[in-house]
């Protein structure tokens, strides 16, 4: 049989062509995916769930981020469902964006995809529905211990999405897991106790059992003030009317979460200008004015046109917009990577 020699720049060109399409065509991911991909872990109050995403590479990187609460799993990982959505059913997830058809994030949820894309592996910790944040923040470190069995890591970095974030800032006052180097927060609020804080206006509205109703189909509800996104089409926000339970937060964030500002290792803080849920005024206001801390070891990036982006992010443009890979993500990457 003939052999047909190919030019040496050809091969080159093939070469990088097929490494590119090798990283940027991951699996998306269905219910059934997220479940075979997932494993519990059970403490006397609380069962937890953590997904894993590994690189195809093997890899000694690895990024642990705490449950985000309100926003999906699927605004982190691009997946679809064509289940419909039952209210109060997590079954041990967070399926808040599910559509009544198929709800399809391929080309919008790429928080996790840019971590495996840079060599990162990947552990989602879910909290389950009855969780308290500040408890939570007490089993964390034998969650950890059951990840580190997983791939016998020399160390990790450690991040709070949203309102995630809160437990680990509880987290930050306690004997932290000595395999941690890093910490971030992304679109996290430490105080939303602030004049004007949608979850302390939901409190005042009418609920059933504890829930508040976040309509985003109704031009008028509460939400819709807050939640500004453009970004969000009509199937998503159809999908992101459903009842809240506010869990509860704390009181005192200058006192609780005293250490924040002194901590001995590196700290991102990410928010959007114009988030509604976690605004500048809960995110900043609370601790760097009133303590000097170990400021070099703190790193704040306001997601905004002020930093060169194409536009002010807000609470969920932070975790599903297309420019926050390469906007946001890129940057928080460059930072991990930092020695």
């Amino acid at each position: 049989m003939r052999t047909i020699k190919l030019p040496d720049q050809l091969n080159i060109f093939l070469a990088i062509f097929l490494f590119v399409l090798n990283c940027s065509s991951l699996p998306i991911m269905d219910s059934r995916d997220w479940k075979d991909n997932s494993f519990p872990i059970s403490f006397e109050k609380n069962t937890y769930t953590v997904t894993r995403f590994k690189t195809k590479s093997p890899s000694k990187k690895n990024i642990v981020l705490l449950d985000p609460v309100f926003l999906s799993k699927e605004m982190l990982y691009p997946s679809s469902f064509t289940t419909t959505f039952t209210p109060g059913d997590k079954s041990g997830l967070t399926p808040y964006l599910i559509t009544h058809e198929v709800a399809n994030t391929k080309d919008h949820a790429t928080l996790i995809p840019s971590f495996l894309e840079e060599g990162f592996n990947v552990y989602l910790i879910q909290f389950p529905e009855t969780a308290n944040l500040k408890s939570t923040a007490g089993d964390l470190n034998r969650i950890l211990d059951e990840i580190v069995k997983q791939d016998s890591s020399d160390s990790f970095i450690i991040g709070g999405l949203s309102l995630g974030g809160q437990t680990l800032a509880h987290y930050l006052q306690l004997d932290i897991h000595p395999k941690i180097k890093k910490i971030f927060f992304l679109g996290t609020g430490f105080d939303y106790n602030h004049t004007g804080s949608l979850l302390e206006k939901m409190k005042t509205l009418p609920s059933k059992g504890g829930e508040y109703k976040c309509n985003l189909r109704e031009r008028e509800n509460l939400c819709n003030q807050y939640i500004t996104s453009i970004y969000l089409d009509k199937a998503h926000r159809n999908a992101l009317s459903y009842p809240v339970k506010i869990p509860e937060l704390e009181k005192d964030p200058i006192t609780s979460f005293s250490k924040l500002s002194s901590s001995p290792l590196p700290i991102l803080i990410v928010f959007g200008k114009l988030d509604g849920i976690s605004p500048e005024e809960s995110v900043l206001i609370p601790f760097f004015p009133h303590r000097k801390g170990n400021s070099k070891l703190i790193s704040i990036l306001e997601a905004s046109t002020a930093n060169y982006m194409d536009l002010d992010y807000d609470h969920f443009d932070l975790f599903y917009h297309k420019k926050s890979k390469s906007e946001i993500y890129s940057k928080m990457i460059d930072w991990m990577e930092e020695d």
